[in-house]
């Protein structure tokens, strides 16, 4: 995968930050909002598909100095869920809280990035579903690494880990 900022705007309260990400011969652009209390919405809500589509809500990664403290944010995500022509409704309880700085290297570097654990507990036809997601952000670089866990997930190892592999500063 290969991020790459498009655009940066400013809005009220902060930054939209626009990002091109291409991967698998895919091109996507996902938008961000860096507040400037330090928040950032990240870009869960622009999940539209056919499978999955937000209703209301956001995910927001609290301030560094809210990450840092351990405080936790949570919020609720509803979203349509389309399965073989059939919609149903459902709602995801989100979690975010930091867990520290670590040393991480990556294709791209070794960086002190700030580690921000998210989790998402839903149901989902009454079966209960529980992602977490961990990610390593470098200060004036951004997300460095991410590994997705779920419960199915075998002895805890990620089922998905994506790394930042290049990086210039524009």
């Amino acid at each position: 995968i290969t991020n790459k900022i498009t655009e940066v705007t400013p809005v009220a309260g902060g930054q939209r930050v626009t990002m091109g990400i291409v991967g698998g011969g895919n091109e996507t652009h996902l938008t961000y909002i860096f507040h400037s209390d330090g928040s950032i919405s990240v870009p869960f809500t622009q999940v539209g598909s056919t499978a999955i589509k937000i209703t209301s809500g956001s995910i927001v990664w609290p301030s560094a100095a809210d990450l840092s403290s351990g405080q936790t944010h949570t919020s609720t995500l509803t979203f349509e869920l389309t399965v073989a022509g059939q919609v149903t409704h459902e709602t995801a309880h989100v979690t975010v809280r930091g867990k520290g700085t670590q040393r991480v290297t990556v294709p791209a570097g070794t960086y002190q990035a700030q580690v921000i654990d998210e989790t998402v507990s839903e149901k989902v036809d009454g079966v209960a579903v529980s992602l977490t997601v961990e990610t390593w952000v470098a200060n004036g670089v951004g997300p460095v690494k991410s590994e997705l866990l779920s419960k199915t997930s075998t002895a805890g190892a990620p089922s998905t880990v994506e790394v930042l592999k290049s990086f210039t500063k524009g």
